[in-house]
């Protein structure tokens, strides 16, 4: 794997028609071989969900790439592309968002790095959440941090 989150920040809001249309995500990422210049995104949707509303958005130190969408598998893949090449042992701070126009819960979203296709983020984490109440709905955060050190 040539990169893995080190830390993320995620805030989902929440509708009052207990909807998830939008989820933030802030990503530290850190690198494991020379020559990393993007992240891939990946959205799941819900079982019935229309993958085509579905859209990752690029907030943060990063743009689009290229998109692909598999409709029968209710998948979106995105590359996010930095603006610089990582070298081994950089981190670069990613942020961007994933929309659900159709108004369902928000879809899920796992990532790796582009070497890899199906790489998945750390899964050694620990997950603390908090949720705020607002008169439009709730907004939740979470955060993970990796807890476990990468082989070299």
């Amino acid at each position: 794997m040539k990169l893995h989150i080190a830390s993320q920040y995620e805030s989902l809001w929440i509708g009052s028609d207990r909807s998830g249309g939008r989820r933030e995500t802030l990503q530290v990422l850190r690198a494991h071989q020379d020559g990393v210049d993007r992240y891939i995104a990946i959205a799941t949707a819900d079982p019935g969900a229309d993958v085509g509303l579905i859209e990752i958005r690029a907030l943060e130190n990063c743009r689009v790439g290229r998109v692909r969408r598999d409709v029968g598998a209710g998948l979106l893949v995105v590359e996010l592309l930095f603006d610089l090449v990582l070298r081994i042992g950089q981190t670069h701070l990613i942020r961007y968002e994933v929309v659900d126009r159709a108004g369902r819960s928000a879809a899920s979203t796992t990532g790796g790095s582009a070497s890899r296709p199906g790489s998945t983020p750390c899964r050694s984490a620990s997950i603390r959440g908090s949720c705020r109440s607002g008169a439009s709905g709730i907004r939740a955060v979470t955060s993970r941090w990796a807890t476990r050190r990468r082989p070299s």
